[in-house]
């Protein structure tokens, strides 16, 4: 979103990656291993840190918390209390499709995203924070520059669910295809590299 949002309140490209980069810098530092991103913890069921019903209670808070934040940062964008607050406003309230593909090059795009973030994520996984969190930080930003043109950039089932899904340009069912079967599918192909070391095909 702050890369649609940029030209209009008078930002380049550059700046916007970088407030990008830094807040989710901030976020990751901050988060203390909570996850917002229904993928991250598929991944961690995946890797057997978090039990079926932990699993499902976390995907469930998930989707109210990025829905309950969704509203929350409309009724700030109300106030106007900055230009790129009424441009907000107005995106919002009039907001269209972030799809600008085929549902099914849409999907690929997020899964090739969601992929190659978990991939990423796993490696780091055991790492220092001061490591971690730039890196992290550094491959959101990436990914967001390369994808964002096709289908916003999102990997993140939940967000996607509570800021786009009721705009309009694209049926319920693209927007499934592309923002949850596309991240949860790119997140299981890569899960498979964990499980596959658990678990070598026998001879």
């Amino acid at each position: 979103m702050l890369l649609e949002i940029g030209p209009w309140g008078g930002l380049g490209p550059d700046v916007v990656l970088t407030l990008l980069f830094l807040l989710f810098a901030v976020h990751t530092a901050c988060a203390n291993g909570a996850a917002a991103n229904p993928t991250i913890s598929l991944q961690e069921f995946l890797l057997f840190e978090c039990g079926s019903v932990a699993t499902m209670a976390k995907l469930l808070v998930q989707c109210v918390g990025a829905g309950m934040g969704w509203a929350l940062t409309k009724l700030y964008w109300s106030w106007e209390l900055t230009q790129l607050h009424l441009i907000q406003n107005l995106m919002a309230s009039e907001c269209s499709s972030s799809i600008h593909t085929s549902p099914h090059l849409g999907a690929l795009v997020e899964a090739a995203c969601s992929f190659f973030f978990h991939l990423v994520l796993l490696r780091l996984h055991r790492s220092p924070a001061v490591c971690r969190v730039p890196v992290l930080a550094a491959t959101v930003t990436f990914l967001t520059y390369v994808a964002v043109p096709a289908t916003g950039a999102f990997f993140n089932p939940a967000l996607a669910t509570a800021s786009t899904f009721l705009c309009s340009g694209s049926s319920l069912r693209d927007y499934i295809q592309v923002y949850w079967l596309g991240p949860l599918t790119g997140e299981l192909c890569q899960g498979w590299i964990p499980l596959s070391k658990c678990f070598p095909a026998k001879s």
